[in-house]
């Protein structure tokens, strides 16, 4: 049978020399599949070094001090402890509709939902305009970029007015951070609205007004009584028409009873209405007075 202490094929060194050589093909074999056609592991593969490739997927996720992908990096979610950077998201155009992305106090990125369904709805909201209007907009550049400029509203003026609708706050410790751009548009929308509800009023108070005179004072027959009216707005100018008539307490008007403006009494801001009374008059009358600016 031969010496079993030998190196033939029947000793015990020939089936360790073709254990080792099945183990260094093996050991090929994994290193042509590690570097062609990837790696594939069901449980955690893990490094001391990097791990590289043009496909590295994760069931759970992938996790590291730094991820790194040349083509791309997809899942269904992902935490960065520190920063996101894409120096190539300036030169991506967008010709399908987009939307505006927020992120909340924990770094989440979304849209804000503008819906009824998705909102308790509260009270009518006005931007308090003489804060609002008196912030004075700026030219500015960051001290560590001076060659990134900008102007608009600095964060601490708004803070400072009582503005804060319009303010980022830290939500760790409420410091100061930045100024709410999109609030911006509402800021001055609302600004809008009140300015054209105000101008409205007080172009209409300029074309048309009405005074009312009451408890007027008893007149004899032929007893006349000159009364003063200021217009609760001015008007543009003195060339406007003044119609004057005499109720009585019960809303009637009286006849025998004449009211006029005095010519040389008529300004912007109010005008004389002569009473001329051809029947007793009581006390207690109202006299009513409508002008419409020509």
């Amino acid at each position: 049978m031969g010496d079993p202490t030998k190196g033939g094929r029947l000793g015990l060194l020939g089936p360790l020399g073709d254990l080792q050589k099945r183990v260094r093909n093996l050991e090929k074999a994994v290193r042509r599949r590690l570097s062609v056609t990837g790696l594939f592991a069901s449980g955690d593969v893990s490094a001391g070094g990097n791990v590289t490739g043009a496909y590295v997927a994760a069931y759970a996720g992938v996790s590291g001090l730094f991820v790194r992908a040349v083509l791309g990096v997809t899942g269904r979610s992902g935490t960065f402890t520190d920063s996101v950077q894409s120096p190539g998201v300036r030169q991506n155009i967008l010709t399908n509709v987009p939307v505006q992305m927020y992120v909340d106090a924990d770094g989440n990125f979304g849209i804000a939902a503008s819906t009824r369904a998705k909102k308790n709805i509260g009270s009518d909201y006005a931007v308090d305009m003489t804060k609002f209007l008196n912030i004075t907009l700026k030219n500015w550049a960051y001290k560590d970029n001076p060659s990134s400029v900008g102007m608009g509203p600095i964060a601490d003026d708004l803070d400072a007015a009582g503005l804060r609708e319009f303010v980022i706050y830290s939500p760790i410790d409420g410091s100061i951070q930045g100024v709410r751009t999109d609030m911006l548009i509402v800021g001055l929308w609302s600004a809008y609205v009140q300015s054209r509800a105000s101008t409205l009023k007080r172009i209409g108070n300029q074309s048309h007004q009405v005074k009312t005179v009451t408890n007027m004072t008893a007149l004899a027959l032929g007893g006349t009584k000159p009364y003063a009216i200021v217009w609760d707005a001015p008007f543009v100018d003195a060339d406007y028409l003044v119609t004057a008539s005499v109720y009585s307490s019960a809303g009637i008007p009286l006849t025998g009873v004449s009211a006029s403006c005095l010519p040389s009494a008529r300004t912007a801001t109010g005008c004389t209405v002569q009473v001329t009374s051809g029947v007793t008059l009581l006390a207690g009358q109202t006299l009513v007075v409508e002008a419409i600016h020509i």
